[in-house]
């Protein structure tokens, strides 16, 4: 049997000179899904990245992954759900492959690298890890409402004009063989 949970990503693109919100009408994957290759625009506008995106970076038993490089005891099942609007959203299960009871947590849409915020958890304690990253600043603890612990989020800049924000959510209700922890979970074989 295998461990699933599902993260649910919502993108939405921002314009960063009027901070007015474009419709994010397509974004191109690889075949895997697993790689963002381009971002297209409602107003034919579409950006193609000079460098590899990943959908999704993650830490399994403090060890760091993301989906372009995902050679973990964990496997990736992306399911693009139609329709969502405004923005794009994504199921990401995650099968635990292994023999061991696997920890899950630091789930972050479109990956931590070069990004001009992102959000996660950091360090161990009981009450608090979520923390806001900057470039080049020390990263500043965050409180955030009880239903948003494991909150995922990342803002990536595109160019001058547009940059692009992704949130993760877990849902609870899609657990099996999985157990729920404050900032993590624990996948079971």
């Amino acid at each position: 049997m295998f461990d699933r949970l599902i993260a649910i990503m919502v993108l939405s693109l921002v314009c960063t000179y009027n901070l007015e919100s474009q419709n994010l009408e397509k974004i191109v994957f690889n075949k895997e899904n697993t790689v963002v290759e381009a971002f297209s625009l409602s107003e034919n506008y579409s950006h193609k990245l000079l460098q590899e995106l990943p959908l999704i970076s993650f830490v399994i038993d403090e060890i760091k992954y993301n989906s372009i490089n995902q050679k973990s005891k964990i496997q990736l099942e992306i399911t693009l759900i139609e329709g969502f609007n405004p923005g794009y959203k994504a199921e990401i299960r995650f099968v635990n492959n292994s023999t061991d009871t696997l920890e899950l947590s630091n789930v972050v849409p479109l990956g931590k690298d070069n990004k001009t915020a992102y959000i996660t958890g950091l360090g161990n304690h009981r009450l608090s890890r979520t923390h806001l990253f900057l470039p080049n600043k020390t990263p500043v603890n965050c409180i955030v409402p009880d239903n948003a612990w494991e909150l995922g989020y990342s803002s990536t800049k595109l160019n001058e004009q547009y940059s692009i924000c992704a949130l993760t959510r877990r849902d609870i209700n899609s657990l099996e063989k999985a157990k729920r922890k404050r900032f993590s979970f624990s996948l079971k074989i």
